[in-house]
């Protein structure tokens, strides 16, 4: 039995970001405030339902529905820039991966690693970065 509810609902959120749809959009809260889509200073901005976790590749940004900060929003386009700035092969290897094995091996201090840092700089994203374990584990800065 089809839930008519349902559907009518889902159609009535859709219809809500078109209607709120801008390709101009530099407002986070905006980003946040939608249900399934929006754009975000040249970004496509994707909600999805996949368990706490966000990225920014291929220019999208793929957005888990439940997030609200504006700092993950800046964060997710620092790293759409990024991928501007070395194309998407480059991109892939240097940031991608080393992000993924940081989030994947829990690691301390995530923010600090310099594919993550970068990405706050260019997002435009402040933290308090613990600089100390980027020398110490060697790396360089993007």
């Amino acid at each position: 039995m089809l839930n008519l509810e349902f559907y009518l609902d889902a159609l009535f959120r859709l219809l809500e970001d078109i209607e709120n749809f801008s390709l101009s959009n530099e407002n986070e809260t905006i980003v946040l405030q939608s249900n399934y889509f929006s754009y975000y200073k040249g970004s496509l901005v994707i909600k999805h339902s996949l368990p706490d976790t966000s990225c920014g590749i291929f220019g999208v940004i793929l957005l888990n529905h439940n997030e609200y900060r504006i700092n993950v929003v800046k964060h997710e386009w620092g790293h759409n820039q990024q991928e501007k700035q070395l194309v998407t092969i480059p991109y892939i290897f240097l940031i991608v991966i080393p992000s993924l094995n940081g989030y994947f091996n829990k690691v301390d201090d995530y923010y600090s690693q310099p594919w993550e840092y970068s990405a706050d700089i260019l997002g435009g994203v402040k933290r308090n970065y613990n600089y100390s374990i980027t020398k110490k584990r060697g790396y360089g800065i993007y």
